[in-house]
This record gives structure tokens, C-alpha cells and sequence, in this order.
């Protein structure tokens, strides 16, 4: 039926065309019916007319064409449509913020829905596996505008993977349209090929380095990185089962290096070895249970995985429990891994270990079938290379071992040997191979040996002694073990002989009896009471020396008297207790210490003890000493000292009395001697005033010697006491300097003090140092006739030195060996060229130990003397603080 354009009202163009036609025909027949005729305004009139309907012709013949038109685009629409619905390849429309506004029935179809309807409640991205996916599909659209050949993966409604090719357009800013095509079998064959040469180049690798005799940890990490580099994977471990099958042990770990550090750093201890038992509910038990690989996903899962693993660590730096449980989801961030493959080795229908591997992106479900197949290829190659280590193991055995061992035939010939039989006998391998085994037997035992060889094959193995014979005649003494090799039906196959030269074993048995001889004899005649006490306290074993201090026979003390029988009551508590602890840990008691021991008739002595533990036994062995004289000895000793102390202290107090007594009055002769000098000095004549300078001298002199004796008796005795502070030592060597300058003047000397030190502060007692300074320097002003002395103060090292060098009369070496003697001068007597009683560098030594100054002196005798001193640094970051102590 033919459809007109209709005009908007309900009329159709056709119909308005004919009704205004049928108005201007009767409005022309009625103005000529009316007048006849045709006048000017008729002529205007048609003309109209023919206006009009020459518009109603273009009118006619556009509204043709819009009908054409839209009949047209009814038809387009009606073809996309059909294309649309009926296309095998899933077509969709969506929005930027994953809205889905349409889809066809092939886009439902693939993604696994029963129609449009249920994927038009979804939104885009719960379409796609990975969000990560959805994202690098949108960003390449927005940037391109168009993406051609995109292949991702997308998950179906049961949750399965597949892999789609898809074109996609960007429409406007906001709307996507595009087309899918599933092509996961595609991918799967093109996986398979690719991922088999992936495999067949692994397997190679590892058998190459299997055939090169790579070592089982080089061929271990070689597969880890190949594996990882296969899969993407972030880390990689193995394990094997360990001999009962009740724990894996890790092998080796392909976590990064840098990982490890920070886990470690977060457990607080290194990650020692691990051995994860296979409990109820392991998850890598499980594994192993059930012989195929198992994907583990999700936080969850992960976490039990990792709490498995971190809870068989080293048991003795291990973390609580709960305190690990506390620290997962640090270390699970730190690893970063979302999925993890658990499979295991299996050989010859058994497991023989375990390969993990994870990473952060999740694993394909093709994953586990390429890993299932790896891994009977990795579980073939391990044991391949562990049965040629042992192979390896038990060949260089056989080649080293010090035993010989060879295989007999069943007619009694020498078959396979190693190096050690044939060079035990004095022959080589090929001299002896195919002779009879009975030949490399002494010609007296070889009788024997047949009728031993007839036993071991009988009962299986036998052992026994006989003696050897080398090719120069020589014998010697041989343990032979022989074991017979049989078959399911018994019979013996051949034999495998071991013989051992036992020449050192008969010699050393020969020596230990005459050792047991020595040893008895040291037992009875030792100066000490021996006993040997069994766990239960019962004397087992003494010597005579025990029988006499205790006042029992042998025969009344062994295996009947317990040696709590001889300790006094007060005693007896605290020795039950050592006796207790020693059985449990030999060196929870002490090996020696003293008792009072009570004899037979009640007598007590005191005693000590040196007890040790006999090993691999619950008896002990006791030495007791009798040292009842040696504590009256002591007692004795302790009253002498006593004694010398009370004495030390008269000593300490005669000085004490005698510098007072000294000091006092000397002070005040030297005191009136300069009064009177003064007062007098115009009416002296230069010989009487120098009078004066004597006795002031002479006073000085004895002052000076009274100061060191009390000092040196002070030090002796213990009682001068420290009082440190930090001091300038620059400024105190310029202060104990300048108490020599007149008397540098006066002998013409040029003395001089140079510091380099920027720093010259030291933490020391002010007495001591400034007494040691003025002591050296006033040596080497004394012993300088002329010349100089010099002074320098300079760090090295940390550390402050002072260097005091004078061009003095110097030192003999012989001399050298006693400068820091008390009273020790190198002139002596009354003719001696220097004073002093030889306190000066005693005291000085000892001035500096006190404050832990150490001090070096090098002389020449006759060139001069250089003394050093080191001074310890000071801490900068310790307070400056004088500390005081008690006189």
C-alpha cells in the first residue's frame, strides 16, 4: 500500500494539493459563467493561476523526493538494525563512566548472559577480568579516538577468562561504540605453541647444565629464573620433601634481594632456614595430597599462605605468634603479591618436593596447566641430577674410603675394587682382580676365612678379625665384614667384602691397657682422695687416700656408703643441689669450691672439692684436698695482715706527724731568714748574705723532699684522691713555666713554648699534671748546662702530645731501665753532681698513671733528653664539670 508524506495535521500532501486545485478551477468557473468574457484583470487573474500552480508543481515534486528519502532511510535503518542483531560479533554501545546504553544478542552470547537485557544492568567494567584492563582500553581510546585489534581479557558470567579482540570508536566525548570477537581458542593454540617452546627451551637449559655438572643450587636458581622470567612472576621458591615426608624444606627463595632486607628489617632477626611441617590443614600439604598445582587468590588466602611460611622460621629468633599475625599485612604489602601457584614435583608417582611461584598480577587459568606440565619435567630433571650427586657421593666413597672394599663372585674371585684395598695389600688393582679372594689372607687364616665367607652367606653379613697379607710378605691384623647381595629367591648374587687394617686400632688397645695400668697407678698414688660418685650418690669407686681421710676400707665405702655420709649438715644442703644441676647441665655447678668434711670418728676437715662430670654417664669424679692446715695457714695470715694494715696506718700517721712536725717549723726558719735578710741586707757583706741564700736553699730543698715522700706515701697507700676538671693544659704548662724562668736566667738557658693546638683542653687532676710538668722541667733546666729547652704542644691523631726536649747532660741507656724507680738516681753517693733523693720521676710517673697520661722518654747520653706526653681526648659532647671528691 502506498504511504503519503503526511503534513503534521492527519492530511497527507496529496490530498491538500487536490483540494486547493478543485478551489482555483471553480473559482475560475464561476468568474467566467459571471462575465463571459476576459478582461485586463482577467489576464491578471490567470496569471495568478499559473503561479499557482506552478508552485503546486514544485511543491508535488519536492514533497517525491523527501518520500524517496525517507524511504531510504527506513531502509538503512532497517539494514543496521539487521546487522546489528544478527551479527555473529558482539557489537555494544557505552558510555565513558561504563554505563552500557544497547548491545546485541552476539555481545550476550559470548560473555555467557541469556540476553541483552541482563547486560544492559551491568556497567562496563565488571565486564573486563582486570580493572587494569578497562583502564588501558580507555586511555588509548581517549587518546587516539579509535582503537583497532585491541585484545584483552574478559570474564563471563561464571566467572571463567577469555580473550576477545575488539574495534572501538569514540563517538563524542561521552559515548563508546564497538565490536568483540571472542578469540580465546585462538589465543589457546597460539599460547600452547608459544608457551611448548618456552618449556622445550627451559628443559633444555636445566639438562645441559645437568650434562655440564652444574651443582643441584646452580640448576635450582637457574630454573627459578627462567621460570619467572616465563610467567612475569615477582618471586619463586623450592622446597623438598624432607627424608620422613613430614616437613618441606626450603631450598631456595627468588625473592629480590632488596625485599628480603626490608622483610628482615620488619621481623627484626635474618630469615634462617625454613622447614614447614605439613600439619592438618596446610595449604602446601594439601598440594602435595592432592598432585596438581593449586591457584591461590585473594588477601585472605595469601596471608594464611605467608603465616605458614613465617611461623616455621628459626625457632630460637622467632617473634610471637601473634606478633607475626600482626605484622602480615606489612609484609604481604611489601611483596605486593596478589596470586600464588602451589605445585608439586611428582616422580615416579611420588612427590619428591615443591614449586611455588607469584606475582601481583593474577595468574590465567592456563597457567596451571602449563605449570602441571613443567613441573613433571622439573621433578624429572631434579632427580635425575640428585640420583647423579648420589651416584657422584657413593662413587667418591668408594674410591676415598679408608676401608677396602671389593665384590666377590660366587666362585670366590676378586671382582670390582677400590684404590684403598688393592694399597692395603701392596698391589695394584689390575694385580689383583680375578684372584682368589683367600690369597690376600695370611696362609694360616685362609682356611678360616672360607668357613667365616660360608657363614656371611648364610646368615647375610658376619664380621669378624683375621689377618691380612701385603705382596712382600709382611701380615697385619684386618676386620672383614662381608655381606651377601641376594635375589628375590635368595640366592646369592656376589659378595661385598670390607676389610679395615686395624694395625693402629691393636696398637692403641695394646697402649690403653698399659694406659689403664698408668692410670690405676695414678689413681692410687696421687696426692689427693679420688672417688667416683654414681647419680644416685652412692660411692662406687676410691683410693687409698680417700680410705684414709674418711677412716673407711674400700671394702666398706664401694657401692655401699653415700657421700652425703661425709658433709657436714651445713654444708650438705648446698652440695645436693650441685649434685642435681651437674646431671642436668655439667656447668650449672661449679667444678670447685670447699666443704668441711667429717670422718669415720666424727673429726671434721675442711676440704676442697674438684668434681667433673664423666661423659656420657651420670657419674662424677671427685679430687678432694685436704686443706684444713692451709685455712689455719690463712687465718694465721689474715691476722698478720691485719696486723700490717694497723701498721700501714702508724706508718701513714708518722708521716703524716713527722711532715707537720717538719713542715712547720721549717717553714717558719725559712720565713725568719728572709725577714732577717731583708732587714739586715745593708749591713751584710756579699759572703754573709749569701749565707742567707743557703739556708733559704737548704730549707727549700728539704721542703720540696718532705712534699714528695708524703706524696709518694699518700699514692702508695691509696689515699690521694683524684679531683679532675677540664682544664686548658696550654695555659697550665705557661703557668708552671713561668716558675722557672728565673731560674732559666739565671743559668742562661733559652727556654721556649710553642702550642699548635687549637683545641688544647684536657679532663685531668690540676695537682698531679702541674706537679709532673714542674718535676720534667725542672730536670731539664737542672741537667741543661747550656743550650735550651724547648717546649711543644700539638694533636695528632685525636689525640694532645706535649714534647719537653732539652740539649742537657742526657740519660744512659743502662740507667733508663730504672728512671721510675723510687730513691733511684743515676749519680749517687756524696759526691753525686745533682740533689734530689731520686723522687722526682717515681712521682712523676705515677702522677701521670693516675690521670692516664701515658709518658715516653728517649735520651742520648750526652745530646739530651725528650720526654713525651699523651694526653687522652676529650669527649666535645660532654658537659665541662668539676668533679669533687672527698680528701
Amino acid at each position: 500500500m502506498k504511504k503519503e508524506t503526511n503534513m503534521g495535521n492527519g492530511t497527507s500532501v496529496n490530498s491538500q494539493i487536490e483540494k486547493l486545485l478543485g478551489l482555483i478551477t471553480r473559482m475560475a468557473e464561476d468568474r467566467l459563467s459571471a462575465k463571459g468574457k476576459v478582461s485586463k484583470s482577467d489576464a491578471k487573474f490567470n496569471t495568478i493561476i499559473r503561479g499557482l500552480y506552478k508552485l503546486i508543481e514544485i511543491w508535488a515534486t519536492q514533497e517525491h523526493k523527501w518520500k524517496q528519502a525517507g524511504e531510504r532511510l527506513r531502509e538503512s535503518q532497517a539494514y543496521h538494525r539487521f546487522l546489528f542483531d544478527r551479527n555473529l560479533a558482539g557489537v555494544y554501545k557505552t558510555k565513558i563512566n561504563g554505563e552500557i546504553v544497547d548491545c546485541n544478542d552476539s555481545f550476550a552470547r559470548i560473555l555467557g548472559y541469556s540476553s541483552r537485557e541482563e547486560i544492559l544492568k551491568l556497567k562496563a567494567g565488571d565486564l573486563y577480568f582486570s580493572p587494569s584492563d578497562r583502564k588501558r582500553f580507555l586511555a588509548r581510546l581517549k587518546e587516539k579516538g579509535i582503537l583497532i585489534g585491541n585484545e584483552c581479557r574478559m570474564q563471563k558470567k561464571d566467572g571463567t577468562e577469555i580473550w576477545v579482540v575488539e574495534n572501538a570508536s569514540l563517538l563524542n566525548k561521552e559515548t563508546i561504540l564497538g565490536t568483540m570477537i571472542d578469540i580465546t581458542e585462538r589465543r589457546r593454540v597460539e599460547e600452547k605453541m608459544g608457551c611448548r617452546s618456552e618449556e622445550l627451551a627451559l628443559i633444555n637449559t636445566l639438562n645441559k647444565a645437568v650434562n655440564r655438572d652444574a651443582g643441584l643450587e646452580e640448576v635450582f636458581d637457574l630454573l627459578l629464573k627462567e621460570v619467572k622470567k616465563i610467567f612475569s612472576a615477582s618471586g619463586a621458591a623450592i622446597y623438598l620433601l624432607s627424608e620422613d615426608e613430614k616437613a618441606l624444606e626450603l631450598v631456595t627463595m627468588g625473592l629480590p634481594d632488596s625485599i628480603i632486607r626490608r622483610i628482615e628489617k620488619l621481623l627484626g632477626f635474618n630469615i634462617a632456614e625454613v622447614k614447614i611441617h605439613l600439619k592438618r590443614g596446610s595449604l602446601y600439604k594439601k598440594a602435595l595430597r592432592d598432585g596438581k598445582p593449586q591457584l591461590l587468590e585473594g588477601p585472605g588466602v595469601i596471608r594464611k599462605l605467608m603465616n605458614e611460611f613465617t611461623t616455621n622460621l628459626a625457632p630460637a629468633r622467632t617473634p610471637n605468634k601473634k606478633d607475626i599475625e600482626k605484622l602480615l599485612p606489612q609484609i604481604q604489602k611489601i611483596i605486593g603479591i596478589r596470586s600464588v601457584i602451589n605445585i608439586p614435583l611428582i616422580s615416579n608417582g611420588k612427590p619428591i618436593g615443591l614449586f611455588d611461584i607469584s606475582r601481583k598480577e593474577p595468574f590465567a587459568s592456563s597457567d596451571l596447566h602449563r605449570l602441571e606440565v613443567l613441573a613433571e619435567e622439573m621433578a624429572s630433571v631434579i632427580k635425575r641430577k640428585q640420583a647423579e650427586d648420589n651416584l657422584k657421593k657413593w662413587a667418591h666413597i668408594f674410591k676415598h674410603a679408608e676401608w677396602g672394599i671389593v665384590t666377590c663372585s660366587n666362585d670366590g674371585r676378586l671382582d670390582l675394587m677400590n684404590p684403598a684395598f688393592a694399597r692395603m695389600h701392596g698391589y695394584t688393582i689390575k694385580e689383583l682382580r680375578k684372584r682368589p679372594v683367600p690369597d690376600v689372607f695370611a696362609p694360616e687364616k685362609q682356611a678360616d676365612f672360607l668357613e667365616q665367607f660360608e657363614i656371611a652367606c648364610k646368615k647375610g653379613n658376619h664380621s669378624f678379625e683375621s689377618l691380612g697379607i701385603r705382596k712382600d710378605g709382611t701380615v697385619f691384623p684386618v676386620l672383614v665384614d662381608i655381606s651377601a647381595v641376594k635375589d628375590d629367591k635368595g640366592k646369592t648374587l656376589y659378595c661385598v667384602v670390607n676389610v679395615r687394617d686395624i694395625t693402629d686400632r691393636k696398637r692403641i688397645e695394646k697402649d690403653l691397657i698399659e694406659s689403664e695400668k698408668k692410670y690405676r697407678t695414678t689413681f692410687e698414688t696421687t696426692g689427693t682422695a679420688i672417688t667416683i660418685i654414681d647419680e644416685d650418690t652412692t660411692i662406687s669407686l676410691v683410693n687409698s687416700r680417700f680410705e684414709k681421710l674418711s677412716g673407711y676400707s674400700r671394702a666398706e665405702l664401694e657401692g655401699k656408703i653415700s657421700w652425703t655420709k661425709f658433709v657436714v649438715p651445713e654444708d650438705l644442703s648446698r652440695m645436693k643441689q650441685y649434685h642435681q644441676k651437674r646431671r642436668i647441665d655439667p656447668n650449672a655447678a661449679p667444678s670447685q669450691y670447699e666443704f668441711r668434711f667429717v670422718n669415720r670418728y666424727g673429726k671434721i676437715r675442711h676440704v676442697l672439692i674438684n668434681i667433673a662430670m664423666i661423659p656420657g654417664t651420670g657419674k662424677s669424679v671427685a679430687s678432694l684436698m685436704d686443706i684444713t692446715e692451709l685455712k689455719r695457714t690463712e687465718a694465721r695470715m689474715k691476722k698478720a695482715l691485719q696486723e700490717a694494715k694497723r701498721s700501714e696506718k702508724v706508718k701513714t700517721l708518722f708521716l703524716a706527724n713527722m711532715s707537720h712536725e717538719i713542715r712547720t717549723p721549717l717553714n717558719a726558719i725559712l720565713g725568719f731568714s728572709q725577714l732577717i735578710k731583708e732587714q739586715t741586707k745593708q749591713f751584710l757583706t756579699d759572703e754573709e748574705r749569701s749565707y742567707f741564700d743557703m739556708i733559704e736553699n737548704a730549707g727549700q730543698r728539704l721542703l720540696n723532699t718532705v712534699h714528695e715522700i708524703l706524696d709518694m706515701s699518700q699514692i702508695e697507700a691509696g689515699a690521694m684522691k683524684l679531683r679532675p676538671e677540664r682544664l686548658d693544659l696550654s695555659e697550665l704548662t705557661e703557668e708552671a713555666i713561668r716558675e722557672f724562668l728565673p731560674a732559666v736566667s739565671k743559668k742562661g738557658l733559652e727556654l721556649t713554648f710553642r702550642s699548635r693546638a687549637k683545641d688544647s683542653m684536657v679532663e685531668v687532676d690540676k695537682y698531679c699534671v702541674f706537679r709532673a710538668l714542674a718535676n720534667l722541667l725542672d730536670n731539664a733546666i737542672k741537667f741543661t748546662a747550656q743550650g735550651n729547652v724547648e717546649v711543644v704542644l700539638y694533636r695528632r691523631s685525636g689525640k694532645l702530645k706535649l714534647i719537653i726536649k732539652d740539649t742537657g747532660i742526657g740519660i744512659s741507656r743502662k740507667y733508663r731501665k730504672k728512671l721510675f724507680e723510687i730513691f733511684s738516681q743515676e749519680s749517687t753517693g756524696y759526691a753525686k753532681s745533682f740533689q734530689g733523693v731520686g723522687l722526682g720521676l717515681a712521682l712523676t710517673k705515677r702522677y701521670l698513671d693516675m690521670n692516664g697520661v701515658d709518658i715516653k722518654i728517649r735520651s742520648v747520653k750526652g745530646k739530651g733528653t725528650t720526654v713525651i706526653l699523651t694526653f687522652k681526648p676529650v669527649n666535645p659532647g660532654k658537659s665541662i664539670s668539676k668533679r669533687s671528691y672527698p680528701d
